[in-house]
C-alpha cells in the first residue's frame, strides 16, 4: 500500500529551522556537556575528596639489610617496589628512633611511636595484634608504657619496660608525585610510601574544566558556553502551544528559575 501524501513543510518555518539547528547543537555539546558535567560533580564535594587525585600511603617492612652506599641503598628499595623511574632527589640523614618493649602477664608490648603502633604477642599463640598508638606519649618510660597499655585496653602492671634505642639511617626519596622515607635499622629497613596518583578521566577533565592558563581552551569554552544559551533559548521557542513558553513550558521554566531564587533568599546569599 503506498503511504499516504505528507503536507509538505511551507517555505519560512522558522520553527522547524530552529529544531533542526537544536538538535544539531544538541549532538555537537554532548561530548563537552559530558566532560563538564562530570567534573563539575566531582569539583562540588571538593571538601569530601580530591577530585583529580587518588591518595595513597602504606607501610613496607623489608627483613634485609640495605647497601652502605647511597645510590646502591636507592636502587634496591626501588627495585623492592618496583619501580622504574629515576627520583628527582635524594636526601640521607641520621636519627636515632625510641621503642618500648613491655612485659606484663602473658603478653609481650612492644610500643613503636615511629610507626604509631602498639604491636601484642600473646604467650603460646601464634602472631601478633597491631594497634593504632593514637598520639605522642609521656616522657618518663613508665608513664609511657602505662599510657600505652591503657590505650589499648590492657590494665595490668607491666612486670618489665625497657626503653631501646636505635640508631636508623633515614633515606628520602623524591619522585614525581610520591615520596619513600626509608628508615635502615642495618638489619632490614622500613619504607613509608606516600603519594597521589591521578584519577582516571576526572583528572583531565577537572584539567579543562577549571581552565586555568590554557589560553586557546578559553575559545572553545566561550563557545560551548554560546552553544548552551542557544540551547536554552531555542527549546524556549521550538515548541508552541499548551506545551510550549505559554504553557506547561513556562511552568517549568519559572519553577527552574525559582530554584537559584528560593536557595539565594533562604541562604542569605553571598
Amino acid at each position: 500500500m503506498a503511504n499516504p501524501p505528507q503536507n509538505p513543510v511551507p517555505k519560512g518555518n522558522w520553527r522547524l529551522t530552529l529544531r533542526n539547528l537544536h538538535r544539531d547543537f544538541g549532538f555537537f555539546a554532548v561530548g563537552l556537556t559530558v566532560i563538564y558535567a562530570l567534573s563539575g560533580l566531582a569539583v562540588n564535594h571538593i571538601g569530601q575528596w580530591d577530585p583529580s587525585f587518588s591518595h595513597f600511603e602504606r607501610l613496607i617492612t623489608v627483613e634485609q639489610p640495605l647497601p652502605a652506599e647511597e645510590a646502591a641503598a636507592v636502587a634496591a628499595v626501588k627495585s623492592e617496589l618496583g619501580i622504574e623511574t629515576e627520583p628527582l632527589d635524594v636526601f640521607t640523614t641520621n636519627s636515632t628512633l625510641v621503642r618500648y618493649d613491655i612485659a606484663v602477664p602473658g603478653k609481650s608490648v612492644q610500643v613503636r611511636p615511629d610507626r604509631d603502633e602498639i604491636e601484642v604477642t600473646e604467650a603460646g599463640k601464634d602472631g601478633s595484634t597491631v594497634y593504632p598508638l593514637g598520639g605522642a606519649l609521656p616522657e618518663k618510660d613508665w608513664d609511657a608504657a602505662i599510657t600505652a597499655l591503657h590505650r589499648i585496653g590492657i590494665g595490668e602492671e607491666p612486670t618489665k619496660v625497657e626503653r631501646v634505642t636505635i640508631p636508623v639511617r633515614d633515606i628520602d626519596i623524591i619522585f614525581d608525585g610520591r615520596n619513600l622515607t626509608v628508615q635502615d635499622y642495618k638489619t632490614g629497613y622500613d619504607v613509608y610510601d606516600v603519594g597521589q596518583k591521578p584519577r582516571f578521566f576526572l583528572r583531565t577533565a577537572n584539567w579543562l574544566h577549571l581552565n586555568r592558563g590554557k589560553a586557546a581552551w578559553t575559545y572553545i569554552s566561550d563557545a560551548y558556553a554560546i552553544v548552551l544559551l542557544f540551547l536554552a533559548f531555542s527549546g524556549m521557542l521550538m515548541v508552541r502551544g499548551k506545551k510550549g513558553l505559554l504553557g506547561r513550558g513556562g511552568i517549568f521554566l519559572l519553577a527552574g528559575i525559582a530554584v537559584p531564587v528560593v536557595y539565594l533568599i533562604v541562604s542569605g546569599g553571598p
